[in-house]
């Protein structure tokens, strides 16, 4: 699913069912998990959108600007119309819903250092702590909302702050503040738990910091080795699985954070602009490249990415495939694999379907096509600039190597780039 330009932000609602997706180009996109459809498409901001945040019901939306605003968006409009919160001076740099005594909150940082409580129903900052001479990279309420809490850098070096919340709603003036070195970090996220806080803080050198925090203040940090520093960072609902992205295009996934063990390694894109769990104990991962593409990663009861074949998802680019299709009414997406042939698999379970297509050239663009009479084909363009196409019944009904396709008779010069069928 394409931006125009790099993926900056990516945020999945508690019900697993929504994903939101901002841009250097201003934009956010609102997904159907589910089916993989844009639902709304919402010029958010001037300049890039630096975070999201979805409150507890998944209805409201909040974005964050280069633009120093925070705007929230009804998602049960059709054309959702922002609220405006202004009062921030530089670029937004972390947004959060939190839930207190009943009530709905919103927290926001800044790139100035400047922490921010808002009041909702009237839209102004109903206090502003300020974190330091630095940006602030996360916010939330931790300890079940009886401290404000905080995470990012201040003269170059990372740090977790936290305030303590009065008896009347109002955070103290001093902050408890836990350095973490002398590292500056490259991000830190929050994960609210039932039993404790945790935060995760990647170092700019290499490395995660995994902290947690509970009612006696910052805890001891386990610490997650890497082969290469860390560019964002993830932690799923319950604090016990964390993922990395990398400058570099990878991603490290650890599946129990106590025992410091070797992550996961996985080549996903040209580089990793952002990364999101969904709620649901973090069974699904999303990531966001700077080539503007977002790919959902399925994880098994033992903590694996799905290899080959589950990469191919309704709300995805498979991870090492050059095009990638979806049949809408069958469930089944196509997509190309080495050797110039095309793959079959069910979207939902990434199980084998039907026959494998022979291109003979690599596969750069797959489309369906249903002509007049009712009977539908598969498309695939190659590097070799040729068109080929399929019986869509046949090659379902099919096992081993589909029969021969038949070859357009235009040849392009250079590599097919995009298929678009008109009926």
């Amino acid at each position: 699913r394409h931006h125009s330009g790099e993926v900056t932000a990516i945020e999945v609602s508690p019900d697993g069912n929504t994903l939101a997706s901002g841009g250097g180009d201003g934009m956010v996109h609102i997904w159907n998990i589910q089916t993989g459809d844009r639902t709304h498409s919402i010029r958010a901001h001037a300049g890039s959108v630096t975070c999201l945040g979805f409150n507890e019901s998944g209805t409201t939306l909040a974005s964050g600007g280069e633009d120093s605003l925070v705007k929230m968006w009804n998602l049960k409009e059709r054309t959702p119309v922002a609220a405006v919160l202004d009062s921030h001076q530089e670029a937004i740099t972390c947004i959060a819903f939190v839930q207190r005594e009943g009530e709905e909150h919103l927290l926001s940082g800044s790139k100035s250092g400047a922490v921010k409580w808002w009041d909702l129903e009237r839209r102004f900052a109903r206090e502003t702590r300020f974190f330091g001479n630095g940006e602030v990279k996360a916010v939330a309420l931790g300890d079940s909302g009886n401290n404000m809490i905080a995470g990012g850098d201040v003269r170059g070096s990372a740090l977790l702050a936290s305030w303590r919340i009065t008896e009347d709603g109002r955070t103290e003036t001093d902050a408890m503040h836990h350095p973490l070195g002398e590292e500056a970090s490259t991000s830190i996220v929050f994960a609210p738990g039932t039993i404790g806080d945790v935060a995760a803080v990647a170092l700019k050198s290499g490395g995660l910091l995994v902290v947690p925090f509970d009612t006696r203040g910052w805890g001891k940090a386990v610490q997650l080795d890497t082969t290469t520093p860390i560019h964002k960072v993830a932690l799923c609902k319950d604090g016990s699985r964390v993922a990395g992205g990398t400058a570099e295009g990878e991603l490290f996934l650890w599946e129990r954070v106590e025992n410091a063990a070797s992550p996961l390694r996985i080549a996903a894109h040209q580089a990793v602009g952002s990364i999101a769990f969904t709620a649901e104990q973090g069974v699904k991962l999303f990531s966001g490249g700077v080539e503007g593409t977002i790919k959902r990663w399925e994880i098994s009861a033992g903590g694996a990415v799905a290899d080959e074949e589950m990469e191919i998802s309704r709300a995805g680019v498979a991870p090492r495939s050059g095009a990638v299709a979806i049949h809408r009414e069958s469930g089944v997406a196509v997509a190309s694999a080495p050797g110039g042939t095309i793959e079959l698999r069910y979207a939902s379970t990434g199980e084998k379907a039907g026959a494998t297509a022979v291109h003979g050239s690599e596969v750069t663009a797959l489309a369906f096509a249903r002509f007049a009479d009712g009977e539908e084909f598969l498309l695939a363009g190659g590097e070799d600039g040729k068109t080929k196409m399929w019986s869509w019944s046949s090659l379902l009904e099919e096992t081993g190597n589909g029969a021969a396709p038949q070859v357009l008779p235009h040849t392009h010069q250079g590599g097919v780039r995009q298929l678009i069928f008109y009926q």
